[in-house]
């Protein structure tokens, strides 16, 4: 899998949110629930404050998460929650 990343604001010009998805979780199984789990680092940059965060979201929550952001870049209102089983 190649690495894949979703950014949220301009990256390295000023406050963002990075999810980096660099891999599975448990590489080889294919099962809907062990397969499904990715490591994914969360990197926030707000004024000052810099974060990495060690996260484990699922595959479909990033991809319901990519509509919602789809639809609110498209209708220019709304908004879009990355929500994860595991909060």
């Amino acid at each position: 899998m190649d690495s894949a990343e979703v950014v949220i604001g301009r990256s390295k010009q000023a406050d963002h949110v990075e999810i980096r998805v660099i891999g599975r979780m448990h590489p080889g199984t294919a099962d809907f629930w062990d397969g499904n789990w990715l490591t994914s680092p969360v990197l926030v940059h707000v004024g000052g404050f810099t974060a990495k965060i060690a996260a484990g979201p699922r595959s479909e929550e990033l991809r319901d998460f990519r509509v919602d952001l789809q639809r609110v870049y498209r209708e220019v209102r709304g908004r879009a929650v990355l929500s994860s089983m595991e909060h």
